[in-house]
This record gives structure tokens, C-alpha cells and sequence, in this order.
């Protein structure tokens, strides 16, 4: 047997996406109260940032928009992953013990779709957890006829591969 994939803590592309978002959201605090303080007579002093001209009242809601939505990605992608990490750790989880069949790729390659004991799988290399690897970018599962064991977290709509062992490369 030969594993090819566990999952583990990782530093992915949502955590880029949400530290970007959380910078952009501090650079837009910093114009916003520079703008507020360019609009004031006394420079000296910040008052209670209250948005005065109708360019303060849209840069304010703006900023509220991206920490709400940096907040809810942030938060939701923490208890995913935590989920899905630790339901792993704790042996809750499923396991497929089989053939590959119904190997597709899809969107260009970009997404494979596989079944093993007629439990669908499906991912690609945007997958935010889970394994992620595809075909058209080296991934192990290759083609219909190989022997796995798949240990799989069923996730609202999809089966997180969160451990991949390739018992067979199949057909030769």
C-alpha cells in the first residue's frame, strides 16, 4: 500500500485570500481616516469618526462591508477545516475500499470525479481541504481499474478525501 495523501494543518489559499482581505480592509480604515481628517477644520484632532460628505458615508460602508465579509470567511473556513480536521484525528470518518470506475475528467482537467464502490468523489485543484491533486497535475488517481482505500469526510455535498492510499496502479 502506498499513501499518497493525509490530510494535516496547512497553510492554503483561503488563508492567503483572508490575510489579502484583512490587509485590504486596513488600508481602507487608514484612507478612510485620512479622508476624515483632510475633511476637518481642526487636522490636530480625530473626532468621532462620523462620515460627513456622501464620499465618507460610501468608504465607511464599504469598509463595514469588507470586515463583515472578511469576518464570515474567516470564521467559516476555521470551523471547515477544524471540522473536517479533527473529525480525521478522531477516526470519525469513512472509509472505501476498492476499484476506481467512472474516472472523468472535467473542465478541461481541471476536476476529476471517480467513483469507488459507487461512493462519488470529486475534486480539483482549487478543492480548499482535502486531497486536491489532479491528473493533468500529477495526481495519483490516474485512470478506472486502480485498487484504493480512500478515507473520506462526508461535507454537506461532497466527500473530503482526507486520506488517500493506492493499494494497485491498476492496469498497465
Amino acid at each position: 500500500m502506498n499513501t499518497i495523501y493525509v490530510i494535516h494543518p496547512e497553510f492554503n489559499i483561503l488563508c492567503l485570500i483572508s490575510l489579502l482581505l484583512i490587509t485590504v480592509t486596513f488600508i481602507s480604515i487608514k484612507v478612510f481616516i485620512n479622508t476624515v481628517k483632510s475633511n476637518k477644520e481642526n487636522k490636530k484632532y480625530l473626532e468621532i469618526i462620523v462620515p460627513k460628505s456622501v464620499v465618507e458615508v460610501k468608504m465607511f460602508m464599504g469598509i463595514v462591508f469588507l470586515i463583515i465579509i472578511t469576518a464570515y470567511i474567516i470564521i467559516y473556513n476555521v470551523i471547515s477545516f477544524t471540522y473536517i480536521y479533527s473529525s480525521y484525528k478522531n477516526g470519525n470518518y469513512c472509509i472505501e475500499n476498492g476499484i476506481v470506475e467512472n474516472f472523468t475528467e472535467q473542465n478541461s482537467g481541471k476536476e476529476n470525479v471517480f467513483t469507488v464502490n459507487e461512493t462519488i468523489f470529486s475534486f480539483s485543484d482549487d478543492t480548499y481541504w482535502g486531497y486536491r491533486k489532479t491528473l493533468l497535475n500529477g495526481g495519483a488517481i490516474k485512470e478506472n481499474g486502480q485498487k484504493v482505500s480512500i478515507c473520506y469526510i462526508p461535507y454537506k455535498s461532497e466527500n473530503i478525501i482526507v486520506e488517500l492510499n493506492i493499494t494497485d496502479q491498476g492496469k498497465h
